[in-house]
């Protein structure tokens, strides 16, 4: 089958107008297809908003937000052309998406039935978008670091390059924080702005209108990002590696953020995975941002009081799950995944801690903090010196 798609650059109106609006929910091909997404919205947009590219369509998914996407590829390289394509014409927030049989797939999976029934594709040659209607070279030098993007994440029109992975936070963009200070009722979240340094972190969704905690899961610690084109981009967690992120990405769907993917910031700006492995290598942990969200997850509770006696450590216990976290396990322990530390025993076996802390009464603090409802069955252990002793050894140890 043909590829259909229509890009064009020098297009000043859109295809679609209030008299003839784009496309809800229609019906998928069968079999396996590949589209672009270019953006999603959580209030009516103007039906004339995307100029350049057809055919669009619109899917109403969860919390009432429409994604949009546009063509219907037989390959994944065509699709990712136009994407670059789409992308060159100021939706820098476009990625591939893939349908297999109406439903979402990962693009791995779609590769691979891709080449089990057409076999493997044929090399493009520069600049050849392979059997779509087109008049424009424009490529895109937005980074690719965000090829799984949320469905949630709004469309932006502004230049990917002032997304430089290796520029610092200007001075505009520091006295700008103030943004969000301004926004009535929004959720408690840290402007990433303002943070120096490196943090891989799990986006959630970038929105054009302000939007509250409900719709956001009331998933904390958050952070927000004001792109050039006017979003709120919210992230949750800040980590300095790629699987305590990639373990929060997994929590955060299972709350129901279906595609919740991990992403890197550096100086306040993001930037790609491939400049974060080299601004390590460079400079070491000194690259990474200081204290947030899932930076430090063993740091004392706020105001802890008590007695530290040298080698004396308390360990929240959590569980041990194979596989994966229950769901209704995952949902409790959300709120608070900076604080929690996930530990893989094999292949399969999790175990979910929280601490060292240091005194009793914060590793009590922190053990009622996680379980409010008394659901978990959470447990403290005590450590002197590397063997586990006894709660009441350790009271003693303490009052000595």
């Amino acid at each position: 089958e043909e590829d259909i798609v229509s890009i064009d650059n020098s297009r000043e109106s859109s295809s679609y107008s209030e008299e003839n609006p784009i496309p809800i929910n229609p019906k998928m091909p069968e079999g396996l297809v590949y589209r672009v997404q270019v953006g999603a919205f959580s209030r009516p947009i103007p039906q004339d908003l995307f100029k350049g590219f057809t055919p669009l369509t619109g899917e109403v998914i969860r919390n009432n937000i429409t994604r949009y996407r546009v063509g219907y590829f037989t390959r994944y390289q065509n699709a990712n052309s136009v994407k670059n394509q789409v992308r060159g014409l100021g939706f820098d927030d476009a990625f591939v998406v893939a349908i297999y049989n109406g439903e979402s797939i990962r693009i791995s999976e779609a590769r691979r039935l891709e080449v089990e029934t057409l076999g493997e594709a044929p090399v493009l040659a520069a600049n050849d978008n392979s059997r779509t209607s087109t008049n424009t070279n424009a490529e895109s030098s937005s980074n690719n670091s965000t090829a799984n993007s949320n469905t949630a994440s709004t469309t932006t029109s502004n230049n990917s390059n002032s997304e430089n992975s290796s520029s610092t936070t200007s001075n505009s963009a520091t006295a700008g924080i103030s943004y969000y200070e301004e926004l009535e009722n929004a959720p408690n979240a840290q402007p990433v702005e303002s943070l120096k340094g490196l943090f891989y972190t799990v986006q959630i969704g970038a929105f054009s209108k302000k939007v509250t905690g409900d719709d956001l899961f009331n998933i904390q610690p958050l952070n927000v990002n004001l792109t050039s084109g006017g979003l709120l981009r919210y992230s949750t967690g800040r980590y300095r590696e790629i699987p305590a992120a990639s373990l929060r990405k997994d929590e955060v769907r299972r709350i129901g953020v279906r595609d919740a993917f991990v992403t890197v910031y550096y100086n306040g700006k993001r930037t790609t995975f491939s400049e974060a492995r080299n601004l390590i290598e460079q400079f070491g942990d000194g690259v990474f941002s200081d204290g947030g969200g899932g930076t430090n997850p063993n740091d004392d509770e706020n105001g802890d009081s008590g007695l530290v006696i040298e080698g004396l450590e308390y360990i929240i216990d959590i569980g041990t799950y194979d596989g994966s976290v229950p769901t209704e396990i995952a949902e409790i322990l959300l709120p608070h995944s900076d604080i929690i530390v996930r530990k893989f025993l094999d292949e399969t076996t999790l175990q979910l801690t929280s601490g060292p802390l240091n005194t009793i009464q914060s590793a009590r603090s922190r053990k009622q903090l996680l379980d409010k409802q008394n659901v978990l069955e959470v447990d403290i252990k005590v450590l002197y010196q590397g063997k586990e002793i006894t709660m009441e050894e350790a009271e003693q140890l303490e009052n000595r």
